[in-house]
């Protein structure tokens, strides 16, 4: 077991480096899937106390702590430039944190184009103001290109546990898990943190977790080499909820994006 330090916090990493294969954090792993209703237990597995690299004592590349007040749009981040917008620019607001509309059917994101190196650690805090009736998908993205990234999506519903999963725009579910011990209760905030190393194949690694509470071991792993993926890119945060007519928009917040390079 190893153990690594990110700001105040301290927490031990468990996981597997079997190629195609995910882990969680009780030691089960699951192949990978077609689509969220796929989970099949392939066994028990063995602990690997090898984590893809440390981030925590590097200066980030991105960083957003959403403190101003923007009645339209973002801005710019604290550190990374301006964020570039895929939706109307109405659809987001920032007054101490990010906030952004989620429309029935349509992909929300706001994306930091610069290119970043290869490996990255990307984390950020997510809210939901209100669980819709349907499911709600809250993602990070890295490797951004105009049409195509590595993204960790987190899907939450009133009637399903939370669960992560891996997605390109050719493979819509390279890897997923269910997220254990999770509140996913209107307002309740939750940390995504998403790793992105190597190339030919490229390794993936998420987690999710409550904030306050403790940062669990990786959740979700895949190596995975989508040709048009295996170069640096940019960066991005958003979601998708899935249509139900008569459905409103979700309101989602967003704090402290974080983007820091692997070691």
């Amino acid at each position: 077991m190893g153990s690594m330090s990110f700001g105040s916090r301290s927490r031990s990493l468990l996981g597997l480096s079997f190629t195609g294969m995910l882990v969680l954090s009780t030691g089960c792993a699951f192949w990978n899937f077609s689509d969220w209703d796929d989970l099949a237990v392939a066994g028990d597995a063995s602990v690997d106390a090898g984590v893809v690299g440390d981030s925590d004592a590097a200066a980030p590349l991105v960083l957003d702590t959403f403190t101003r007040n923007l009645a339209s749009g973002l801005g710019s981040a604290d550190i990374g430039g301006a964020w570039d917008l895929a939706g109307l620019a109405t659809a987001f607001s920032v007054d101490g944190k990010g906030h952004y509309a989620l429309p029935p059917g349509q992909s929300i994101s706001a994306r930091i184009f610069s290119t970043l190196p290869l490996d990255l650690d990307l984390t950020a805090t997510y809210s939901i103001a209100q669980i819709p009736d349907s499911a709600c998908y809250l993602n990070l993205k890295a490797r951004v290109k105009t049409d195509d990234s590595y993204s960790l999506s987190l899907r939450i519903s009133k009637t399903e546990s939370p669960r992560l999963k891996f997605e390109t725009k050719a493979n819509q579910s390279l890897a997923q898990a269910l997220v254990p011990s999770i509140s996913n209760a209107a307002g309740a905030e939750i940390i995504l943190r998403f790793q992105v190393s190597g190339a030919n194949p490229t390794k993936l690694r998420g987690k999710a977790w409550n904030k306050g509470s403790t940062e669990p071991a990786w959740l979700v792993e895949v190596d995975q080499g989508d040709t048009a993926l295996q170069t640096a890119g940019g960066v991005s945060f958003g979601g998708y909820v899935t249509p139900v007519t008569g459905l409103p928009d979700t309101n989602v917040s967003v704090d402290d994006f974080t983007v820091r390079p692997l070691k």
